[in-house]
C-alpha cells in the first residue's frame, strides 16, 4: 500500500535543486496550502535530466541516461466531520536509454566448469 501525505491546512512548500556528473540536473517543487476553509491542495513537480555514462558498444550510443518528468496533484476536502474525499492526479515521463550492464567473459575450464572472469 503507496501512503501519501495529505495536503494541509496550513502552506508550506520547497524547491531544490542540484547538478552533478555527467551533466546531471534535479529540480523539485512542492506545494501545499489551503484554497477554502475545507479545501486543501498539494502540487508536486520533478525533473532529471542527465547525460549517459555508457556506450552501447554495438551501435555506440549512450546508454543509461535519466530524462524523467513528473507532476502530481492533490486536491483534498473536508466534507464533515466524519467524511474527507482525495482527489489526485498523476503524470509521468520518461524518455531513457536504461540499464548497460558490466562485461563478463565466461571460460570453460577443461573439465567443464564454468569460470567467471570480470
Amino acid at each position: 500500500m503507496l501512503l501519501l501525505k495529505k495536503p494541509s491546512f496550513e502552506k508550506s512548500g520547497y524547491i531544490n535543486t542540484s547538478i552533478g556528473s555527467n551533466n546531471m540536473k534535479k529540480f523539485k517543487l512542492y506545494s501545499t496550502g489551503p484554497l477554502k476553509e475545507n479545501v486543501a491542495y498539494s502540487v508536486f513537480g520533478n525533473i532529471h535530466k542527465a547525460d549517459g555514462h555508457s556506450d552501447n558498444m554495438t551501435t555506440g550510443n549512450t546508454v543509461n541516461n535519466r530524462d524523467r518528468f513528473s507532476v502530481r496533484g492533490e486536491l483534498y476536502f473536508e466534507l464533515s466531520n466524519e467524511a474527507t474525499l482525495r482527489v489526485i492526479a498523476d503524470y509521468d515521463e520518461y524518455d531513457e536509454i536504461c540499464c548497460a550492464v558490466g562485461v563478463v567473459n565466461l571460460l570453460e575450464s577443461k573439465d567443464g566448469t564454468i569460470d567467471l572472469k570480470s
